[in-house]
């Protein structure tokens, strides 16, 4: 007698993942500082400029401004002046001059009236001298005492004039070099307050950098502490996803199972049964191997008690028990 049988099943389940309390609050409370600081201003995050960054701003702004050393430079080349013997040449003449020409002139006036007294004394005891001849003889001698006297007072002039030339070259000479040291000291003294100006210059620079460089390092000081909570929060975040938080994680599963089955009588339920006594039990047992194929079709009694005894070994023989029960009742 031929049976028909018909199954619906119906599953579902859900798993849930599982972690210990230390790995959920750790990772809540680095999920909660990143959202803190999503909340942040992010111009809150910018450090503003340093004191000194703005005092070397102004300090730069200043260089070149006083530059009273570039104007003295300006006022002119340093120049030479040409010195003359002949500026104020009298004022080097001797002022006894006269003095010393009439004296040496009267020395001269003397000797020649004695020149010439004597000269007419041997002129009047000596026929030698009488006549013309001793007449011309007393002219020329007179004339050329003349010439000498005209001579000395040339001399002792002229004298004095190239003594007083000669003091005014000295001291020409020394205004000269005197100039030349003036204007050589002139010029070397406005290089030096060109090299002092540009040096200066130069330093303000080297100090205004200094002091930026020294208020940029503040600043990035400034900078670590604002971005300190970012910093600590990446940090955290970091260690934590290198830490191996899957070895703690566990989870529970929950599921459900429907299972509906018709038959227009038991022999389709032992039909099923027996197919399902064929399939291998633990250590090679099978419900055919138990006599199953053996017993008559009357024989209910029988394959409800072999069902029952299989039920204890496996868990597929307590589902046939089950289910012989069920279409025999």
């Amino acid at each position: 007698m031929s049976g028909k049988s018909k199954q619906s099943t119906q599953s579902k389940t859900v798993v849930t993942p599982t972690n210990p309390e230390w790995v959920t609050s750790g990772v809540q409370n680095a999920a909660s500082k990143i959202s803190d600081i999503g909340n942040l201003d992010p111009t809150s995050l910018i450090a503003g400029i340093n004191p000194l960054q703005q005092t070397a701003a102004d300090s730069i702004g200043q260089i070149g401004q006083n530059r009273g050393w570039l104007d003295s430079l300006s006022t002119g080349t340093p120049s030479v002046s040409a010195a003359s013997l002949l500026d104020g040449l009298d004022r080097y003449k001797s002022g006894y001059e006269n003095d010393v020409v009439n004296a040496a002139l009267a020395d001269f006036d003397y000797d020649r009236d004695k020149t010439l007294s004597q000269l007419d004394l041997d002129m009047a005891g000596s026929q030698k001298f009488g006549g013309s001849g001793g007449y011309l003889e007393r002219a020329e001698t007179k004339d050329a005492l003349g010439r000498s006297r005209t001579s000395l007072s040339a001399n002792l002039r002229d004298q004095g004039y190239a003594r007083a030339a000669e003091l005014s070259n000295l001291d020409a000479q020394r205004r000269q070099s005197a100039s030349e040291t003036n204007a050589g000291l002139e010029a070397q003294q406005r290089a030096l307050l060109a090299q002092l100006g540009l040096a200066t210059e130069q330093s303000d620079r080297a100090n205004a950098g200094a002091m930026f460089d020294m208020g940029s390092a503040l600043r990035d000081i400034e900078a670590q502490q604002l971005n300190a909570p970012i910093s600590l929060a990446a940090t955290q975040a970091g260690l934590l996803s290198g830490l191996p938080l899957n070895l703690f994680q566990g989870q529970v599963q929950e599921g459900n199972s429907t299972t509906t089955s018709k038959s227009s009588n038991p022999l389709g339920a032992l039909g099923s049964l027996a197919m399902l006594a064929a399939a291998p039990l633990t250590g090679g047992t099978s419900l055919l191997g138990m006599g199953l194929g053996g017993l008559g079709l009357g024989a209910g009694a029988g394959l409800g008690a072999a069902a029952s005894s299989l039920a204890g070994k496996s868990a597929l023989g307590g589902l046939a028990g089950d289910l012989f029960f069920r279409k025999a009742a």
